[in-house]
């Protein structure tokens, strides 16, 4: 039988130690009885011990399952970032081949395609709650990368000029900041 030392008799509840009590209030001749209750005691203690031990295992578990989750969902969103940040080159490029003006009615149609195409590729990357960004007045480093500055008449200084790629947004935060020219 494993033996406990007596300095963990202090941890007893006030159940535990009634029960003991009792016990030892009875007395045998031969001496087994009070051997029990001696057992009995360490078993008391020893079960409580094992209780808190359960009890701090469980609360470390509870918190490795709660930084798991947010583990997981930063992982998700960091995922999520790089597919977008690969698909916006395929927005720019269906935006650059608009821009042409078809001269044919075979064109036309044709290029019908690519709008219906790039608009539902926007749609896609809206529902996901990527957004064009939608502020092109003045230059601002958190939003904007400076291509280059040109001299303007008709606008201040600091002023963007041209925006040569759109920024995009993705849950408040730049998924890529807009290319532009600033006037000096």
């Amino acid at each position: 039988m494993m033996k406990v030392s007596s300095m963990h008799d202090e941890q007893y509840t006030s159940d535990d130690k009634n029960r003991v009590d009792e016990h030892r209030s009875i007395e045998a001749e031969d001496g087994t009885l009070l051997e029990l209750q001696k057992e009995l005691a360490d078993c008391l203690v020893l079960q409580q011990e094992w209780k808190e031990r359960f009890l701090r295992i469980n609360a470390d578990f509870e918190n490795y399952k709660r930084r798991m989750v947010r583990e997981q969902t930063s992982w998700l969103e960091t995922c999520q970032q790089k597919i977008f940040l690969d698909l916006l080159p395929i927005v720019d490029d269906f935006d650059r081949a608009l821009q042409t003006s078809p001269s044919t009615e075979e064109t036309k149609i044709w290029i019908e395609g690519f709008i219906l195409i790039r608009s539902s590729l926007q749609k896609m990357l809206a529902s996901f709650g990527v957004e064009p960004m939608k502020n092109y007045q003045d230059f601002d480093p958190l939003y904007h990368e400076a291509i280059a500055q040109i001299a303007s008449d008709t606008k201040r200084s600091g002023a963007i000029v041209e925006v040569l790629q759109p920024g995009y947004v993705w849950k408040e935060k730049v998924l890529r900041p807009a290319k532009v020219v600033v006037a000096q």
